[in-house]
This record gives C-alpha cells, structure tokens and sequence, in this order.
C-alpha cells in the first residue's frame, strides 16, 4: 500500500474527508452569509476567479514542492503520488490549469461583463435554491472522493495507465451535468421567486 500501513491510510483519508467537508461548508456559510445582505455580483465574481487562481497556481506548484499546512495532508500527497507514479503529475497538472482557466474566466467575466446591481437573497431562496446546492455539491464532492480513494487505495502501482485523461473527461461530464442541474434550480428560482 505504498509504504503505509492500511490503518495509517484509512487515518489520512478521515481527515482528507474532515477537512474537505468542514471547508465546502464554510465557503457556502460564508457565501450564504453575504447574500442575506445586499452583495455587488461582480464581487463574488471576483473573489471566485481569485480563489481559483489561487488554487490552480498552488496545485501545480506542488508538483514540485511540499506545501501542505497539515502534516497529514503532505503523507497522503506522497502516498497518492508513490501509487499513482507518473499520472499524479499528469491529473495534477489538469486538475491546476482547470482552474487557472475558470479563474480567468470569472476574472474576464468580472472585467468585461459588469454587473453592479446588488443583490439580496431572502430566507425562501436560500432555502429553496442554496441549500440544494449544498447538498449536492457535499454528496458529488464525497462520492468522488470515496471513489477515487478506493480506486487509489485498492491498486498497485504501476496500473494507472492514462488514468488521468478518463478521469478528466469523466469530472467535465459530471461538472456539465451539475451545470444543468445548477441551471434548473436557477430558473425554478426565478420562476417562484421573481
């Protein structure tokens, strides 16, 4: 198993699973928060495209270097990428400029297509529209995990062989199908509360 015990392994994937969920519920707290009051959309705009940015700049810059905060965090990375060997680069480095290109996106967005107009959610359409969201977003971001851990876990090395170009066409056809449902919940929105 890559030179931890299993016991370790399954450690490291309670906190990966800990951290991920408590951080994809502070940022929709956060989110939630600001759009009970009135918010300039072209702001949140620019904070996606910076956070974006950020962490498409941090993943492929740590292709090379160690920058984890946590401890743990740096001995699953080295476990993963003991496993994977030459494709963790590979889905590293798309998974980096993925998000190099949506920050772009939303920055462009933010500069060129300015939308000033404030905004104010009141407690129906967090109800209806946000917490929906949350929750799909924490069962897609955990079921993704689970199984990218298990595939990760459950194999030798050696075996993953253009693993990361099926893995990256398969999260853009699952991210076009969160899109849609995305979409869906926007008009339904609209439709009950405009």
């Amino acid at each position: 198993m890559g030179g931890l015990a299993i016991e370790s392994i399954r450690e490291l994937r309670k906190k990966q699973f800990f951290w991920m969920n408590i951080s994809i519920i502070l940022a929709s707290g956060i989110l939630f928060y600001l759009m009970s009051y009135q918010v300039i959309l072209s702001h949140i705009q620019l904070v996606a495209g910076c956070l974006l940015l950020l962490s498409g700049i941090m993943m492929l810059l740590s292709i090379r270097k160690n920058l984890h905060v946590f401890n743990w965090s740096r001995q699953l990375r080295d476990y993963e990428r003991k496993q994977l060997g030459t494709e963790w680069k590979i889905e590293t480095r798309l998974a980096g400029i993925t998000n190099l290109v949506l920050g772009m996106l939303f920055f462009w967005q933010w500069s060129s297509i300015r939308i000033d107009s404030t905004y104010h959610a009141d407690a129906d359409f967090l109800t209806f529209y946000m917490l929906p969201l949350l929750a799909v977003l924490l069962v897609a971001a955990n079921v993704g995990l689970v199984l990218r851990a298990r595939k990760v876990d459950k194999s030798s090395q050696g075996t993953w062989k253009s693993y990361a170009g099926r893995n990256f066409f398969a999260r853009i056809i699952f991210g076009i199908l969160l899109a849609v449902f995305i979409l869906f919940l926007a008009l339904s929105a609209v439709v009950l509360f405009i």
